[in-house]
């Protein structure tokens, strides 16, 4: 199969937004996609089992503060094309962020699909982030192989399958 490891995980604890807001903590996770394959949900995670959209260490559900932050159920999307890593917001808007502030784009709910590459910014929910406790940052890494540390220190390297 050919595809890509995409990492998401929340900006540093003690960042803050400019306005002051703190951002969402979530637990870091690592996701395969495969190339063509059908995109799968950036979401807010549900604790109700019947909801199917629990948070799983390899799906797009995000633990965040219950209804503090502006990320919405089915939030976007992401899919590989070509060996890109593209995201489309699905329900709600978001803005993608290059290089810290210089370079965004807004992405409007039912966007087109967006390219990312390693290390972008992605801030789920920008209308109505101004009523909301958390910011919901996301940043995104891109690799060939899952690459990451036990609490031992010592380094797995999980291949493509």
């Amino acid at each position: 199969m050919n595809g890509k490891y995409i990492r998401l995980a929340p900006p540093s604890e003690n960042e803050l937004h400019q306005n002051g807001k703190p951002f969402a903590q979530f637990d870091p996770k690592t996701i395969y996609l495969v190339e063509g394959a059908d995109p799968i949900v950036v979401g807010r995670a549900s604790s109700q089992l019947s909801s199917g959209r629990m948070s799983d260490m390899d799906n797009g559900y995000l633990k965040v503060p219950r209804g503090q932050t502006a990320l919405g159920r089915e939030h976007a999307l992401l899919c590989l094309r070509n060996d890109t890593l593209y995201i489309a917001m699905k329900d709600r808007d978001g803005l993608i962020l290059h290089d810290g502030v210089t370079h965004h784009r807004l992405l409007s709910p039912c966007s087109e699909y967006f390219p990312l590459r390693t290390n972008s910014r992605v801030r789920l929910g920008i209308n109505g982030a101004f009523a909301v406790n958390f910011l919901v940052d996301v940043i995104f890494t891109i690799s060939d192989t899952d690459l990451w540390t036990s609490p031992v220190k010592k380094r797995f390297i999980r291949a493509l399958p």
